[in-house]
């Protein structure tokens, strides 16, 4: 397994621990669930549907730069093995600047302090859970996701997604479940103002060590 294949899947794995903790991610399902009087079964059903056509659309997007890219692999075959590392420090340098610039203006879905006061039937409250994360792709798995793509593996790409998916799920109805209970205060904290600070940190430092043990193994 190539350096640049251990650092998207260490990328993969880190951003989809942070992402699925972010409360904007599950605390809608709660909040709407508790409002509907849900059971908790129901709750994360709702959940997972959406966190998958989350994950799915994000994964959409990586497929069409990698079918791009298959166009212009030839031009450039000499540093594709460094394109994995720079679209992840790229992109976490741009998102620490955007943060860092419009602070905690940005929320990745708006108004989920009050998702739970919308006065909505079972289906419109699912729909609308669905289609919240469904419509606004994950941006902090996108730059991961796209890194696969000068490889050419739809394979690997799609297993990235499933991964992604898998962890996110895993994390987001695991907190969700907590605060269903009374386990874990639903809270909206730093973490929560500065989802793009978080990701880009990560990111930066996984395209920064995929870049020089790509570097290392290309020169021997």
């Amino acid at each position: 397994m190539s350096n640049s294949i251990l650092g998207l899947v260490a990328a993969a794995l880190l951003v989809s621990v942070a992402h699925g903790a972010l409360p904007n991610h599950w605390a809608p399902f709660v909040l709407v669930g508790k409002a509907q009087n849900w059971t908790a079964k129901r709750m994360l059903w709702v959940l997972t549907m959406a966190g998958i056509a989350h994950t799915a659309v994000a994964g959409g997007l990586a497929l069409g730069f990698l079918l791009l890219g298959t166009v212009v692999t030839g031009w450039i075959k000499g540093w594709v093995h460094l394109l994995p590392g720079l679209i992840m420090l790229g992109a976490g340098v741009i998102y620490i600047a955007l943060d860092l610039f419009m602070g905690h203006k940005h929320s990745h879905h708006h108004g989920i302090e009050n998702a739970g006061d919308q006065g909505m039937t079972d289906r419109s409250a699912t729909v609308t859970l669905i289609l919240m994360l469904a419509i606004s792709p994950c941006e902090a798995m996108i730059p991961v996701f796209i890194g696969a793509t000068p490889m050419g593996d739809p394979i690997f790409l799609a297993g990235l997604v499933v991964l992604s998916g898998v962890v996110s799920l895993i994390v987001m109805g695991s907190l969700a479940l907590l605060t269903w209970h009374g386990l874990k205060k639903l809270s909206f904290g730093w973490f929560a103002r500065h989802e793009r600070l978080t990701m880009g940190i990560i990111l930066a430092l996984v395209g920064i060590l995929t870049l020089f043990l790509g570097h290392s193994h290309h020169s021997h």
